[in-house]
């Protein structure tokens, strides 16, 4: 942004006249200065172009719907985009929305592709990864506060070596 609206400077504006150009700079000199001037039209800029960027990014989520019905007739691209949506709506926490679409394309995937096609196989993993994330997430609400680790009777580390050998020693 500072790029693109850093070479501001108020102070080499024209006018319709240099009389009125002189008026203006001596108004601006007296008031506000050429420099706070400038950050204010630099704010009203940065103000004004995040409006428009949020207006835009509102105005295609408002038609991603209609964008993606009907995916299954249109290929495998579209099937992409509608699971990339449902990634979208999972890091926004709409899970029951991202888990319908995950749904959707794995049922697409298998009717165009086939379930044993690497597209229909990535959205099905991703389905089960996140399904597993959903069910993890339950569980620890679930769960009692616990007090520390009592230790291992095997081998009175608290599990320690237990857990190094099936992790592969991290």
């Amino acid at each position: 942004m500072q790029d693109t609206f850093g070479q501001i400077d108020s102070s080499q504006a024209s006018a319709g006249s240099d009389a009125d150009r002189d008026k203006i700079a001596a108004a601006i000199e007296e008031g506000v200065g050429f420099k706070q001037l400038d950050g204010m039209i630099l704010e009203r800029l940065r103000d004004w172009a995040l409006g428009a960027q949020q207006a835009a990014a509102a105005a295609a989520a408002a038609l991603w719907p209609e964008m993606i019905a009907g995916y299954e007739a249109l290929g495998q691209s579209t099937m992409a985009a509608k699971e990339n949506y449902a990634i979208v709506l999972e890091s926004q926490g709409k899970l029951e929305e991202a888990e319908l679409d995950y749904r959707e394309v794995v049922e697409g995937q298998t009717t165009a592709l086939g379930d044993k096609h690497t597209s229909t196989l990535r959205t099905k993993f991703n389905l089960d990864t996140f399904q597993d994330h959903q069910d993890t997430q339950a569980a620890r609400q679930n769960l009692p506060m616990c007090g520390p680790r009592e230790a291992d009777p095997v081998d009175g580390l608290g599990g320690a070596l237990s857990r190094a050998s099936t992790s592969g020693g991290d």
